[in-house]
């Protein structure tokens, strides 16, 4: 009889934890979380993390899981990077709900993990950075090779950038706009050739006149054409490294003030490629 109420005891108290899966401090971010507000996340995150000494290892890993995700939904890859290594330090045996998280955050966790070594008592003492210098090196050199690929790639066919981030209606018409003002560009610029040759070897005053309306007419479709390709494509770049983003996510380019963990005030400027 004692071992029944031991185990009904038991029970009764497991139950409140698995009704309650955050905290009264990670509920609030799980809220800001969910209405997409990441600048609020990693303030909070941060100011929980450094004012509250009482947390539970439990509590930390989700406040710290809550800011590699706000991180990584602001493409600031080497903050998401930085908060799951210091999860894998506080709990090497810790592993992301795959129904809590997308598909790209549990592979980017796992190669994190894969990245760092296990942190039981046959590894020496470490210090408090450098369980990030592995991963750091290969996958923060893998990210950035992969932005200044695509950076190179819109450069090169303005478009391609708002394409690969899924706007695929303007990217499209950027990638078509361009092209087509490139093709016309080469086309005046050929007839502007050819029409100057004729005006220059002209002799009758009349030929000379009309020669010259053609020469003018081309050459200034040809700049109109040449100023259009450039105009749009300076903006293609804009948008692509300032503007454009998914639909979900805040402005790329954002400032905001932060305390860090030791108390100090900071300024925070957000901007990936």
């Amino acid at each position: 009889m004692r071992l029944i109420w031991v185990l009904l005891f038991l029970v009764l108290s497991v139950l409140p934890t698995l009704a309650q899966p955050y905290s009264a401090d990670t509920e609030k971010l799980n809220v800001l979380f969910q209405e997409f507000r990441y600048q609020d996340v990693i303030r909070q995150g941060e100011e929980m993390l450094g004012q509250k000494q009482d947390l539970t290892v439990v509590e930390k890993c989700e406040i710290l899981r809550f800011l590699a995700l706000s991180y990584y939904a602001r493409q600031d890859m080497q903050g998401a990077l930085r908060n799951f290594a210091e999860i894998i330090k506080l709990d090497n045996n810790y592993r992301l709900d795959p129904i809590k998280n997308s598909p790209k955050i549990l592979a980017f966790f796992e190669e994190i993990r894969n990245q760092i070594p296990s942190t039981g008592p046959a590894h020496p003492a470490q210090k408090e950075d450098s369980l990030l210098v592995a991963p750091a090196i290969v996958m923060t050199d893998s990210l950035q090779n992969a932005a200044y690929r695509r950076m190179a790639l819109s450069f090169v066919l303005p478009g391609s950038g708002q394409i690969w981030r899924g706007e695929k209606t303007k990217g499209w018409l950027l990638l078509g706009g361009n092209f087509a003002l490139m093709v016309t560009f080469v086309y005046f610029a050929g007839e502007t050739n050819r029409l100057e040759d004729q005006y220059l070897q002209a002799t009758d005053r009349n030929e000379i006149s009309a020669a010259y309306d053609k020469y003018n007419q081309a050459y200034k479709k040809r700049n109109l054409a040449l100023a259009g390709f450039l105009t749009i494509w300076l903006y293609t770049q804009i948008d692509f490294l300032f503007l454009s983003q998914p639909s979900d996510h805040p402005p790329q380019v954002t400032w905001y003030p932060t305390m860090d963990r030791s108390g100090r005030a900071a300024l925070t400027i957000v901007f990936p490629l």
